[in-house]
């Protein structure tokens, strides 16, 4: 697997940013001919777009699982929509189609622009690729961050109230 530059990601990110302001603005769900040659130039074609507009559902989803984590933690809060009040939460954050939403506002909206290309082209391989290389990515971290909690195994009790290492 090749290490993409910096200068490259952020030029695809901005791409697919700029595609998918241009599809939300035009209610389209399906790549217009139009960007075909910035695509084609900057991803290899479709499919490496589309594995950038997966990548970037799934940080979105995560995004939002995190703020409806942080918020079940408040009190009287049953949903993102109701913790507004956070100051670290509602600060403003360049997320969304829009940009200058609140983080908030983003994480509950239930359905967005990018889901419905990502249905359009439901099936499409490199979404099926995109998807189990998510569902791979997330078994390893999930896997090494249960070995990272085990406890260790000692072979002597330590008794606390004489104090670490008292027999």
């Amino acid at each position: 697997m090749s290490t993409l530059s910096r200068s490259v990601l952020v030029r695809r990110r901005e791409l697919a940013r700029l595609v998918l302001r241009d599809l939300a603005r035009t209610g389209d769900v399906i790549l217009p001919a139009r960007w075909e040659e910035e695509i084609e130039r900057e991803f290899g074609g479709t499919d490496g777009l589309l594995a950038e507009l997966s990548r970037r559902w799934w940080t979105a989803r995560a995004a939002r699982l995190d703020v409806l984590a942080e918020c079940s933690g408040l009190a009287g809060c049953s949903g993102p929509a109701e913790c507004a009040g956070p100051a670290e939460l509602a600060e403003p954050a360049e997320l969304g189609p829009g940009g200058g939403g609140r983080v908030l506002d983003d994480a509950a909206a239930p359905s967005s622009h990018l889901e419905a290309v990502l249905d359009a082209y439901a099936g499409h391989p490199a979404l099926t690729e995109a998807e189990w290389r998510h569902h791979e990515a997330s078994d390893r971290a999930i896997r090494r961050g249960s070995r990272r909690r085990k406890p260790s195994v000692t072979s002597r009790t330590v008794n606390i109230h004489r104090g670490a290492g008292s027999p």
